[in-house]
């Protein structure tokens, strides 16, 4: 199974994390926050940025989480740091969304 980091936080991660575990296609390796006040969320490690474990990039996919309170312009800005670092970024599609064949996810959508 493939391994993913999310970076930041949002409203709608606990929905996120459940269509991920649920589509099985990830193995949630850790939440990537800057002040994280417990250890765990959602029974997923939480590390700060500067704290983040050397991942293996050829082995770990991220995904940039967001929800309507970000500016497009956070987005991106979040997006293009975790690019730099060198993640593939991966997208996420409910088991139970319809997507029509030869259709093709752009990066860091998440399709509920």
């Amino acid at each position: 199974m493939k391994k993913l980091l999310i970076f930041g936080e949002s409203a709608s991660l606990a929905r996120l994390v459940h269509e991920i575990k649920h589509a099985a296609l990830y193995d949630i390796v850790g939440i990537v926050v800057e002040n994280a006040t417990t250890a765990t969320r959602h029974g997923i490690p939480l590390y700060p940025l500067a704290t983040l474990p050397a991942f293996d990039k050829q082995d770990v996919s991220a995904f940039i989480a967001g929800d309507e309170q970000h500016l497009n312009q956070q987005r991106l800005a979040a997006y293009m740091d975790v690019k730099r670092m060198g993640y593939a970024i991966a997208a996420i599609c409910s088991s139970t969304a319809s997507i029509a064949d030869g259709v093709k996810l752009r990066e860091n959508v998440f399709i509920d």
